[in-house]
């Protein structure tokens, strides 16, 4: 028989294939109960797979599985897969499958297979493919993202807690990063805002009656917990959680929010481990005080105050919480006259430091930026730097090169700002949170 006959005889076998299993579809007789048994629903959907089963009888479709590809954890994602299972063991892909949740408060999933996992809990989910269906059920969990071991801005925070916090209304809770992270109780919100103070900071004080507790409740309504953390007393001491309660009332009566103490701290993973004093000697926290967002879906710091010389538009970041706030310009009223700018200006970092020694110079915090001086002295001296409160809250650091480490401070409410040190340091000063105001900075060499 020449190859062209074969060729030919193969292609009418095919077309007789094809037309009999049409013939069985529209007859109704009983060989369309085999054509099922044997593929004939993956026949349908599945394609190649049912047409070996129907056909040649040389495997069938004996059913579908579906398995879960990923773990499943709360804000993370996944993906089911279906597969066709043939009489002969082997496996194949299943195409035009539909996926289905039973909860979708515990997770979603789309038409292509993805999963989402939402809140903790037991899910069942369902796969169907024409008459064939394939069920699974799975716990979903939930796994605090990693951090690292101290505070860093765009790391996830370290997943703190504190036994015995309190709320504004003098109730207590035992709250957790992990819970407020994890745990369904707190879904009203996406984001939360942490105030490290000192009793002792004025300008803490300031910030807490003037601008956070009155904005508390807006803060609220965008999906941001407050959470004010008491780092020292007032004779700057580690404060704990009974403390933290009693000042903040005294400065902000029953204002909404969280209240706690830094020497209440504690690790809650791996383990409940005290770790007194641990967000005050943090490298992020530069001053008192220190604002720090955190983005709940990977609890990510996405803004802290000392890359904006303390000010942070609040409202502006919770509500559009995927956006880079890495560098954020403070607002600023200029309240300098005109030449009231120093004339060496600009001297607003490190490498643009203008250098003096004992003597009088005038100057001006006329924007965002700080005024950077390198006091060229071997010993001891004192910095005033003379200004109007009533004009804008200025404030002084003296800073290490390199990691803008605080080494001396001079943050007041008050006119006037007064710094000592010794030997030769770069001086730092600034606007408190967008403040402007000319000023005279007078530099002593002790005798």
């Amino acid at each position: 028989m020449s190859d062209g006959i074969k060729r030919l005889r193969v292609m009418a076998l095919a077309l007789l294939a094809v037309a009999a299993f049409g013939c069985q579809e529209d007859s109704g007789s009983s060989n369309d109960t085999d054509m099922a048994q044997a593929g004939g629903a993956g026949g349908g959907a599945g394609g190649a797979g049912g047409g070996a089963g129907g056909g040649g009888g040389e495997r069938a479709v004996q059913g579908l599985e579906v398995r879960v590809e990923g773990e499943l954890l709360r804000y993370r994602e996944a993906r089911l897969v279906a597969e066709l299972v043939y009489s002969d063991g082997t496996r194949g892909a299943a195409e035009g499958v539909t996926f289905s949740s039973s909860d979708a408060n515990v997770a979603t999933v789309d038409a292509a297979g993805a999963v989402m996992g939402v809140h903790k809990g037991e899910v069942t989910f369902t796969a169907t493919l024409g008459d064939q269906s394939a069920t699974l059920t799975e716990t979903v969990g939930c796994r605090y993202p990693n951090f690292p071991n101290a505070v860093r801005f765009n790391n996830a925070m370290p997943a703190l807690g504190w036994k015995g916090a309190y709320w504004g209304d003098g109730s207590q809770l035992d709250f957790s990063f992990e819970s407020f992270y994890c745990d369904a109780e707190w879904d009203e919100f996406d984001s939360a805002i942490v105030m490290i103070k000192a009793a002792w900071c004025a300008p803490c004080t300031q910030y807490a009656q003037t601008r956070l507790n009155p904005a508390s409740q807006s803060l609220r309504e965008d999906g941001a917990l407050i959470i004010y953390v008491e780092a020292q007393d007032l004779n700057g001491l580690p404060a704990d959680n009974d403390y933290a309660n009693q000042h903040m009332r005294r400065i902000i009566g029953d204002g909404w929010g969280i209240r706690v103490g830094d020497a209440s701290t504690m690790a809650t993973v791996p383990s409940e481990v005290e770790l007194p004093g641990y967000l005050q000697d943090t490298d992020l926290v530069v001053a008192f005080p220190t604002l720090l967002v955190l983005r709940k879906r990977d609890m990510k710091v996405i803004a802290e105050s000392a890359r904006t010389q303390f000010s942070l538009p609040l409202e502006a970041i919770v509500n559009d919480l995927e956006a880079d706030w890495s560098e954020i310009v403070p607002m600023v009223r200029n309240n300098c006259g005109e030449g009231d700018e120093e004339a060496s200006e600009p001297n607003n970092d490190f490498d643009q430091a203008t250098e003096v020694g004992p003597g009088e110079y005038t100057g001006g915090i006329c924007d965002a930026e700080p005024d950077v001086y390198f006091v060229n002295i071997e010993g001891a001296w004192t910095a005033d730097i003379l200004f109007s409160h009533a004009t804008g809250d200025i404030d002084v650091v003296v800073l290490e090169p390199g990691n803008n480490q605080p080494l001396a401070s001079s943050l007041t409410a008050d006119d006037n700002e007064q710094i000592q040190f010794s030997g030769p340091a770069y001086l730092n000063i600034f606007g408190y949170n967008g403040a402007s105001a000319p000023y005279t900075l007078n530099i002593t060499a002790a005798e």
